[in-house]
């Protein structure tokens, strides 16, 4: 897995020729508040384009009032790349009036932004800050956060946030080709994988189960104290976290002895293959393929029933034994 890095104008002239030799994704800034447009942002949204690299955008928010970020994301999407695959708004400041404000300004501005046609909105805030300002009750698409130690020498390192999130950005000194100065240095933190933000599948991992053009994947459970690792190499400078034993994950498929659970890669000695049971929250139909269709019917499972899960797959539904049914209609129990 190569770096994803977010950029501002503060990384000048950038090579991107060169950067794609390193970068998976960039994540790039659009305005500071409404009255900054970021002076960079077009020429680095064309860099990618014309190298390959996905990009998404981020708007730092300035906003004071609901209706003050309402307009501030009118104008983070009249100005975002044509090409970005999601947007973040940025919010590290207690801008509002008032403190009860921020939560449901910043909502609006997520609101705006998904009413218009935004499939993926992410959240982007201070570590203590999240927690200061109660800004986990914003609902946001994914949720990006910032932890460094206290000698950021660019590399990764075990000082992770204390919230579930799905980005973390673990250094403001790190380096990339193409770029002069330092860059901040993000990883995946949860298990949406980087195809969640880019879009384009990754190729490396194998033995995932499809059917027709729907994947599925199998529960693995972790059977002892184990590093989650950022590329699937075992190297101790590629660790990300500690994931502990008796915790169930999603299984991407398996690469090099390692099990990509979304976030990262594990290996796969200290993982088995388990199923999971979710009960109906309502009368729901079983279908022979995955794919929704009155034609691939098969039988109706009662609400409140408990099944055996045996999988996911990517377009939305739990197998079930050999069928497979909506999980809107289920839940993990």
């Amino acid at each position: 897995m190569g770096k994803i890095v977010d950029l501002s104008y503060w990384q000048g002239t950038i090579d991107f020729a060169k950067a794609k030799t390193e970068l998976d994704l960039a994540i790039i800034r659009t305005q500071y508040g409404s009255g900054k447009e970021d002076t960079k942002h077009k020429e680095y949204e064309a860099g990618c384009k014309a190298n390959g690299i996905p990009y998404g955008n981020y708007a730092y928010a300035r906003f004071v009032s609901v209706n003050d970020a309402i307009q501030e994301a009118k104008d983070f999407l009249a100005r975002k790349g044509a090409d970005a695959k999601f947007l973040v708004v940025d919010v590290e400041e207690m801008t509002t009036y008032s403190q009860a404000d921020l939560v449901p300004a910043t909502q609006a501005y997520i609101d705006y932004l998904k009413a218009n046609g935004v499939e993926k909105v992410g959240l982007y805030t201070g570590h203590s800050f999240y927690t200061t300002y109660g800004m986990s009750n914003v609902k946001a698409d994914f949720l990006w956060i910032p932890r460094y130690r206290s000698t950021d020498d660019g590399t990764i390192h075990t000082v992770v946030p204390n919230m579930p999130c799905d980005l973390w950005q673990y250094s403001q000194n790190g380096s990339l080709a193409g770029v002069a100065g330092a860059v901040d240095l993000n990883v995946l933190n949860g298990e949406k994988p980087l195809e969640y933000f880019t879009g384009i599948e990754q190729n490396i991992v194998a033995d995932v189960s499809v059917v027709g053009d729907v994947k599925v994947y199998p529960y693995v459970q972790v059977t002892g104290d184990v590093w989650m690792h950022s590329t699937p190499d075992f190297n101790e400078s590629s660790r990300v976290k500690v994931l502990h034993a008796g915790e169930i994950y999603k299984n991407y498929g398996t690469v090099n002895g390692m099990i990509a659970i979304g976030g990262g890669y594990v290996s796969e000695k200290y993982m088995t293959t388990i199923n999971q049971v979710a009960k109906t929250t309502g009368d729901v139909w079983t279908h022979k393929t995955p794919d929704f269709d009155e034609a691939s019917r098969s039988q109706v499972l009662p609400a409140g029933t408990s099944w055996k899960i045996y999988g996911e797959t990517s377009n939305g539904m739990f197998k079930v034994g050999a069928e497979y049914a909506s999980k809107s209609y289920m839940t993990i129990v």
